[in-house]
């Protein structure tokens, strides 16, 4: 067995594997939510551009709703690419951060020696590092927002996991 500084081979191929799903769910979940914004953001923009030369046959009308839904596919595409992946980024960050507070968590606090608690942390550091991308003028205010968005989603994770532990360990008591 190898391992790279304290982190084991075993460990790093388990990493890979656990995050590829919050990833994919990122992914999926920004292209969906991106395209649509984008689509629509593309047809208002269409209708507003080309309000001028309304159609005024049957043919013009079915040449103009065309070109607007290829332009409605084309921002789909590319708004749903571009959001999926920085959702995806911002879900591997919080797998990395996850498996960090795994492998170094402090064993002396004993809130934070519980593995249920992983998620609460690791959402609250990356909810709060959206300050990062924000303009000097709203830091405050992306931190303030990130930190509790990441902190809520962590801890409704966390309730989750801590929930199914328990009924799973009732269902396997009782039997």
């Amino acid at each position: 067995m190898t391992t790279i500084g304290p982190i084991k081979r075993e460990s790093l191929s388990n990493f890979i594997v656990s995050s590829s799903m919050p990833v994919q769910y990122g992914f999926l979940t920004g292209f969906l939510l991106g395209g649509y914004s984008a689509g629509q953001r593309a047809a208002l923009q269409f209708l507003a551009e080309n309000q001028h030369e309304m159609p005024k046959t049957r043919s013009q009308a079915l040449q103009y709703h065309r070109n607007k839904n290829y332009k409605m596919m084309a921002a789909f595409g590319v708004g749903g690419i571009q959001r999926g992946l920085q959702l995806a980024s911002v879900a591997l960050a919080w797998s990395f951060t996850k498996k960090l507070l795994d492998v170094y968590r402090p064993r002396t606090i004993p809130i934070l020696s519980n593995p249920h608690f992983d998620d609460l942390i690791a959402g609250s550091i990356i909810g709060s590092s959206f300050f990062l991308l924000s303009s000097a003028r709203q830091k405050y205010f992306y931190l303030k927002k990130g930190f509790l968005l990441g902190t809520g989603l962590g801890a409704s994770l966390s309730l989750i996991k801590i929930l199914n532990f328990k009924l799973c360990n009732k269902a396997t008591n009782t039997q």
